[in-house]
């Protein structure tokens, strides 16, 4: 028999909030990692690539659908970046582990204050902060099942928990 663990991937939770932050829309989804994601995750602890030590949410307007193929390089033009948001970088995925088998951002969900009516078809989490940039390493992306139509005012709360999970097979 072997034993191991899995990675039951990223879970995303995004919510639309109106301009008194009452919810209005919400959506859970699970994504696939792309391989550049899962080797890092495979890869950093056993130090064969360096850590990194913050990710960042970004949303996107583009009519992309991740593949396991998926790279950071495609976030400014495949993806269509929407960068329409008051903050000025990227929010930080503020993750806290659960102590046992999972890394989440429930407590301080990433928050995004829109300034333009737009329509966001998904979400990623990558190593790089600035709004706009195809540069550092995507770890998760996930387009969500309905495209979410956001107002100039309204707020949106992204938060992404990736779990591992013991593996048994004989």
């Amino acid at each position: 028999m072997k034993a191991g663990v899995g990675i039951n991937g990223f879970v995303w939770d995004f919510s639309i909030l109106d301009t008194t932050g009452q919810p209005i829309e919400r959506e859970q989804k699970h994504n696939l990692i792309p391989a550049e994601g899962l080797a890092f995750l495979l890869q950093a602890p056993f130090g064969d690539m360096s850590p990194i030590s913050s990710f960042y949410i970004g949303l996107f307007t583009g009519n992309y659908s991740p593949t396991n193929s998926t790279k950071a390089t495609d976030i400014p033009i495949n993806m269509g970046e929407f960068a329409g948001y008051t903050q000025a970088t990227r929010p930080v995925w503020t993750r806290t582990f659960n102590g046992a088998d999972a890394y989440h951002n429930d407590g301080n969900k990433a928050q995004f204050t829109f300034q333009q009516n737009a329509t966001i078809l998904g979400a990623f989490l990558v190593s790089e902060s600035t709004k706009g940039s195809g540069s550092g390493r995507i770890l998760s992306c996930v387009r969500f099942a309905s495209p979410k139509s956001v107002e100039a005012g309204q707020t949106s709360e992204a938060a992404a928990s990736l779990t591992y999970i013991p593996v048994d097979s004989i």
